[in-house]
């Protein structure tokens, strides 16, 4: 059935497909690549290589996958910010704040994205599994259209807000944090709660829907 298939791509992200191997090789070895150089004052150097490892480790996660997932969805933007603003900047205090850059502009995207039909994580959703809001899985799930895309709202309201809460979280920390410490921060910011929000994002649809079945049911 179709929202079977579904389930198999969407609402299973943190089962077998999970890649685990891309939390670190994407997420933990270039803070460590960066802490490394900079106690050898190498800041600068350290900085480009580690951003040009997350960006190799994306690269070649998906030409081994021929597919792009949802963290290398929401990961590329970030390392291509990373990337190419160090370059630019020839900065390593660019490439530490980065992360808080990505996620400010990954805030108003997500809550910009709610003006439109069809909001960010809808999106991504359906991009994952095409027949999610179709005519027939609607049917199946008793849902009415402005329900469906309702749910979806509310999801990437709270994604938007995450991201910006995040930001200024990280901001904060850059300024006042010692490097250890900012690091630290960066780290428990970054892919674990991409991972939280993933998992809230899988199981709350089918929790919220199976809640407004009951609700007009009585």
């Amino acid at each position: 059935m179709a929202s079977e298939k579904n389930k198999a791509r969407w609402w299973q992200v943190l089962g077998p497909d999970f890649p685990y191997a891309q939390l670190v090789t994407g997420g933990l070895i270039p803070i460590f690549i960066f802490y490394i150089f900079s106690t050898l004052d190498q800041a600068l150097l350290g900085a480009l290589l580690a951003a040009g490892w997350g960006a190799l480790a994306l690269l070649v996660t998906y030409w081994r996958e021929r597919e792009l997932n949802v963290f290398a969805l929401i990961a590329i933007p970030g390392m291509l910010i990373e990337l190419i603003g160090t370059i630019v900047t020839g900065s390593a205090e660019f490439y530490l704040a980065a992360a808080a850059i990505t996620n400010g502009l990954w805030g108003i995207v997500f809550l910009g994205s709610l003006l439109l039909p069809r909001s960010m994580i809808q999106l991504i959703a359906e991009a994952l599994s095409p027949n999610l809001g179709s005519e027939q899985f609607l049917k199946e799930i008793e849902l009415t259209q402005r329900q469906y895309k309702r749910t979806w709202q509310y999801l990437t309201a709270m994604w938007g807000i995450a991201n910006l809460f995040t930001a200024m979280i990280l901001f904060v920390a850059q300024l006042r944090l010692s490097l250890e410490a900012y690091l630290v921060v960066r780290t428990v910011t970054g892919f674990p709660v991409t991972i939280a929000l993933i998992l809230v994002s899988a199981r709350f649809p089918a929790r919220h829907w199976k809640r407004i079945r009951h609700f007009a049911s009585e």
